[in-house]
């Protein structure tokens, strides 16, 4: 899978919905080829989070959604840098 970002509107048709300008998500590396060489989609992996802004409770849920599980009992810099370590920053 690969983070894009959509440079202008258009249908997804794999996923029956609209894609908007701005919007981030994830997708098949056929698929980022090929809205790529239409200039839909460009990639988004430097767009990285700013993982200090957030609350623990967004931190465990940016965890979950990465396949990560935190324990609510760690401290807010101890989530933040096993966060950067399993993304490999």
């Amino acid at each position: 899978m690969v983070r894009v970002k959509a440079l202008k509107l258009f249908n997804d048709g794999w996923e029956k919905r609209l894609r908007y300008p701005g919007e981030v998500f994830e997708t098949t590396q056929e698929r980022h080829e090929r809205w790529a060489s239409a200039s839909l989609v460009s990639l988004a992996e430097d767009e990285r989070p700013d993982l200090e802004a957030m609350t623990k409770a967004e931190l465990i849920q940016y965890g979950k959604e990465h396949s990560l599980e935190l324990d609510d009992k760690l401290r807010k810099a101890d989530m933040i840098a096993a966060i950067k370590e399993a993304m490999g920053q």
